[in-house]
């Protein structure tokens, strides 16, 4: 056996607001990308993960972010006024940057991966420039 690694892209449109930011205080939203990352050894079947499997992992959590805000529990203006008005909320216990995102979709992926696995790294496209990581060891 020898180790390999797979990838596979999530796509989402959502928005989020950075509160006390100059310009990503106000609202607004991106079309989001996740590369995820996959690194463990190739099974006899000639795969590290089946990409049917990973994706059925990655649906439910894709459904959370699709079309809908994201706001940090600590923004209490944002929360009040899209709870109020019934918006789709993903409400983060920190602010939703793509470090964060990507943080967050590793810690809400990683328990559902089989084992064997060795690491999990999650790239978020915020932008068509900007990306950012989160890398979890597994196993």
């Amino acid at each position: 056996m020898f180790v390999s690694e797979i990838s596979k892209t999530f796509r989402w449109e959502m928005g989020h607001r950075l509160a006390g930011h100059p310009l990503c205080g106000n609202p607004h939203g991106h079309s989001y990308a996740a590369d995820i990352h996959l690194k463990g050894p190739v099974q006899d079947n000639g795969m590290v993960m089946d990409y049917g499997d990973l994706s059925a992992l990655m649906k439910p959590l894709v459904a959370q972010l699709d079309h809908a805000f994201a706001v940090d529990q600590a923004d209490a203006l944002m929360g009040e006024f899209l709870r109020e008005n019934g918006f789709r909320i993903l409400e983060l216990p920190y602010p939703p940057t793509a470090e964060n995102l990507a943080r967050w979709l590793a810690e809400a992926l990683a328990p559902q991966l089989p084992s064997g696995l060795v690491q999990l790294t999650v790239v978020v496209r915020e932008t068509a420039h900007t990306t950012a990581q989160h890398t979890v060891a597994l196993g």
